[in-house]
């Protein structure tokens, strides 16, 4: 029973959709390179030596980690996405 609590003053982070990120990435710059088939989408910015790879299909919720490694790299913060 106390896992399933809620604590008190902790906030619940937002989940982020693969469409939510996809479109962030956009609106800053990010260019999807051309894809094949499949659901792994890849970014590039003129001046920015990382390859962004976003997987999924635009319903599909990204795990924190993939959101963080995505943030480090191309210096966004998706807390402040409004869609």
């Amino acid at each position: 029973m106390a896992n399933k609590r809620k604590q008190k003053g902790r906030k619940q982070k937002k989940v982020f959709r693969v469409s939510e990120i996809i479109w962030a990435l956009e609106q800053n710059g990010w260019i999807m390179a051309p894809m094949g088939g499949g659901d792994h989408r890849q970014f590039h910015k003129a001046g920015n030596p990382h390859v962004i790879t976003v997987a999924g299909k635009l319903s599909h919720e990204l795990p924190r980690g993939i959101i963080a490694n995505i943030q480090n790299n191309t210096g966004l913060r998706f807390r402040d996405i409004v869609v």
